[in-house]
């Protein structure tokens, strides 16, 4: 059997619908494609901002790392200068209870004085 004109033409009407069906499918794929390069292209930016603000972030960690050590070494010289400070006070301390014992002693000294003035002027006043 011969196809026949009217087959012809429905075999080209099939095909004229699958192919038009395909480009529709081609069509799609391609905004598909697109959308997914948009999105790769976004998660790369993403990536890139991530990567510089994790180098910020350890440049400022590293800075306050040394700032740190810095600090903890002026709080090694304040911890010896207070140590020196404290030894200085202990040496004062003696010296003020030497300076004390001076005065009592003075006290005492000017109280014998003072009454033997008041001696000698008592004898006086009695010749």
């Amino acid at each position: 059997m011969t196809p026949t004109l009217e087959d012809h033409d429905r075999r080209i009407t099939v095909l004229e619908e699958r192919m038009d069906h395909e480009a529709g499918l081609r069509a799609s794929q391609d905004r598909d494609l697109s959308d997914m390069a948009a999105a790769l292209k976004a998660n790369k930016d993403l990536l890139q901002a991530l990567a510089t603000t994790q180098s910020e972030h350890t440049g400022k960690l590293d800075r306050l790392d040394r700032a740190v050590g810095e600090l903890r070494g002026e709080v090694g010289e304040l911890r010896g200068e207070v140590g020196e400070l404290r030894g200085e006070v202990g040496e004062l301390r003696g010296e003020v209870g030497e300076l004390r014992g001076g005065m009592g002693r003075l006290q005492n000294g000017m109280q014998q004085i003072v009454g033997k003035l008041d001696l000698l002027i008592a004898r006086e006043d009695g010749q």
